[in-house]
């Protein structure tokens, strides 16, 4: 993985132009023809998970007071119950999951962090255990997008849940611009088909993306521009 910051534009994590929704979200079945699978509801959301937020590594050693050992141990032990959060949710039945990652509001700033901040510049990284860290934390990041937009489960529920993901901000433009950064110089093939059932999910987003144009083309030349 060899993602740069420098391919991201600059950027508020909710700048997208889209407006939300005003339907309430309660509970989303899975339509007339699937009657006997789960709804993905706040109600299965039963207890916090309490999931840290994501910040580069800078802003951890910036706010460390001690050596650099000692904040590299820092990021080691926020890395590290990140990833077991991860394990956790990854483990859920589908509905819950996904509700998890809808209504669960530290798994949602999580996504949302991590998306913008992270991880940069990975081959810089001098300390292997730090390295092997943040490599399981972004491979477990990228197999929730995965379950949740292209596994056989999503396909199951494809009638509610692009609705869900759309009127969660599980996905806006500057995400998906986020998740091409981070994941595609490693994994393109899984990175298109994660972006592609966005869209196929949800036309909807078709529309955001043309609102988010200006982001969008500026994107596409940091990105050119890193790897010509």
């Amino acid at each position: 993985m060899n993602p740069s910051s420098s391919a991201k534009p600059k950027r508020n994590p909710k700048s997208s132009s889209r407006k939300r929704t005003s339907r309430k979200i309660g509970e989303h079945g899975a339509g007339a023809d699937s009657p006997k699978l789960e709804s993905i509801s706040k109600s299965l959301v039963t207890s916090p998970m309490d999931v840290l937020p994501y910040l580069p590594r800078e802003s951890i050693r910036e706010d460390s007071l001690v050596d650099t050992q000692s904040a590299y141990l820092d990021e080691q032990t926020i890395l590290k119950l990140q990833s077991d959060d991860l394990s956790k949710l990854l483990k859920m039945r589908f509905a819950v999951f996904v509700s998890y990652v809808a209504y669960e509001a530290s798994i949602v700033k999580f996504l949302d962090t991590f998306l913008w901040y992270g991880p940069s510049n990975l081959d810089t990284c001098q300390n292997q255990d730090l390295f092997a860290l943040e490599t399981e934390v972004a491979t477990k990041v990228l197999m929730v997008l995965y379950r949740i937009t292209c596994s056989e489960e999503a396909l199951a529920y494809k009638e509610v849940l692009g609705q869900v993901l759309f009127d969660n901000w599980i996905f806006d433009t500057p995400k998906m611009i986020g998740i091409a950064s981070i994941y595609f110089h490693s994994n393109p093939e899984v990175t298109k088909s994660i972006i592609s059932s966005v869209f196929e999910l949800q036309p909807q987003y078709h529309e955001d993306m043309i609102a988010n144009m200006a982001v969008v083309v500026k994107a596409i030349k940091s990105f050119n521009a890193k790897y010509d």
